[in-house]
């Protein structure tokens, strides 16, 4: 039974020492990510332009506008502080998986039952935190998505001017890069740009016609990708379902293109969750076995 139990503790600490090694670079890394992250929004577009590559670079007019990730944020309203503070948490959470698993080394190691405490205390907090962070994003979820649309629901009333504006700011032209690049118009659709303060809707149409008054931004007409020019010219004149794209909400979309990788986040924060807990299970088999036998150093 003693050689069972010993063997049992010695093959637990091999297990524990290999998993923590593996724990410190996990750590590293989700350091490094943090920083990412957090400081350097440029070098999060490079690392993901071939992700924002179907909405990366449109020629407006003559004029070559590339949309970066910072864009992508903007245009979320809130998740560019989001984004900007989940990078300072992660940067925080790598570096304490880097000292826990610098203290599952030393305890499996030195077999020293202080710091196998400590880490087992630390490993458990950790899981029950995981486990809370995933539940937590699940259950407010719904309330993110509906801040987010909110805050772009005010840029469009506050800054957006459109293309027949002199000399539409950077919002505008984002705005419809997105919309003509992903079909889509509006958070949730073209009624959004009736209180939007500063869109100039004043629009050539034609000689005969003149002068009209737009119903719903040129942008959310179907457009020519070449160009971004509508593919419809009675679109401008009388936008519908068959000439425009009117009726598609594009947060949805943009919801859903974060959404996609976010998932991917927190299926790898739930099975984090479940290695901590089972490096916790082998810290605790060590302990017990040193308990009952008294052998191991404090």
């Amino acid at each position: 039974m003693g050689i069972c139990g010993c063997l049992t503790s010695k093959l637990a600490g091999c297990i524990l020492y290999l998993v923590s090694s593996i724990f410190m670079t996990i750590g590293v890394a989700i350091a490094a990510l943090g920083c990412v992250l957090h400081f350097g929004g440029n070098a999060v577009y490079q690392a993901f332009s071939s992700l924002l590559g179907s909405i990366g670079s449109t020629n407006i007019g003559g004029e070559i506008v590339q949309l970066g990730i910072l864009d992508l944020q903007r245009i979320l309203g809130s998740w560019s502080s989001i984004i900007s503070y989940a990078g300072l948490i992660l940067l925080g959470l790598g570096l304490f998986f880097l000292a826990v698993g610098i203290l599952g080394c030393i305890g499996a190691c030195c077999n020293l039952k202080t710091v196998l405490i400590v880490y087992a205390i630390l490993t458990l907090t950790i899981t029950v935190v995981l486990i809370g962070f995933v539940i937590g994003y699940y259950v407010l979820k719904q309330n993110m998505r509906d801040l987010g649309a909110e805050e772009m629901r005010k840029l469009i009333v506050n800054e957006y001017q459109g293309r027949t504006h002199p000399s539409p700011n950077d919002f505008s032209k984002i705005l419809d890069i997105v919309q003509g690049q992903l079909d889509c118009c509006g958070v949730t659709n073209y009624t959004e740009f009736y209180s939007a303060g500063q869109w100039n809707r004043t629009y050539y149409y034609s000689d005969s016609v003149g002068y009209i008054q737009l119903t719903a931004p040129i942008a959310c007409c179907k457009l020519r990708k070449s160009d971004f020019e509508p593919q419809f010219a009675n679109c401008t004149l009388s936008p519908t379902a068959q000439n425009s794209n009117i009726h598609t909400a594009c947060y949805d979309k943009l919801w859903e293109f974060l959404d996609t990788y976010a998932n991917v986040l927190i299926v790898g924060i739930a099975i984090t969750a479940g290695v901590t807990a089972g490096i916790s299970v082998l810290a605790i088999i060590m302990l017990c076995y040193h308990f009952k036998n008294d052998v191991t150093p404090i």
